[in-house]
């Protein structure tokens, strides 16, 4: 199969992005590179290229319609409220959510800054940010109702 768009890896390796995603990190196939079968069935590539997300889908064709429970009709969940990590504001929030980032876990998971935030943000502070994404989660998880706010 020869990709169909550039493919980037994510910073961990563990999965393939399209162009423009804020979990880019390194280029894994440009247009025309041959991608083996192995490869291809590991990562979820279909035809040369990463199917679109239902959120990206969404976004693109404004099907996301919420429901009574906060998640839209896919039955994906309500996005988190990134303003809870501190130094994230609203119009942070929106930056992240129109790169795709709607969640502490997406935050958590992304080892490197989203290349549409490197001019808003350091790498130190999206080191603390992911931290405190991933206390959030922790704090979810166990029922906490406050977090440092640190990253620690």
């Amino acid at each position: 199969m020869k990709a169909t768009e550039r493919l980037y890896l994510t910073a961990g390796k563990d999965a393939v992005v399209g162009e423009g995603s804020p979990l880019a990190a390194t280029l894994w196939a440009s247009v025309g590179d041959t991608i083996p079968d192995e490869a291809a069935a590991r990562f979820g590539v279909v035809d040369g290229r990463v199917p679109v997300a239902k959120s990206e889908k969404e976004k693109k064709t404004g099907g996301n319609k919420e429901r009574k429970d906060g998640g839209n009709k896919d039955g994906d969940p309500k996005p988190d409220d990134l303003t809870k990590i501190s130094g994230i504001g609203a119009a942070l929030a929106k930056k992240l959510n129109d790169g795709g980032v709607y969640r502490f876990a997406d935050v958590a998971a992304a080892e490197v800054l989203p290349q549409h935030l490197d001019k808003i943000a350091t790498a130190a502070k999206w080191a603390d940010w992911r931290a405190q994404a991933a206390e959030l989660i922790a704090a979810a998880e166990t029922g906490a109702t406050e977090v440092t706010g640190d990253g620690a």
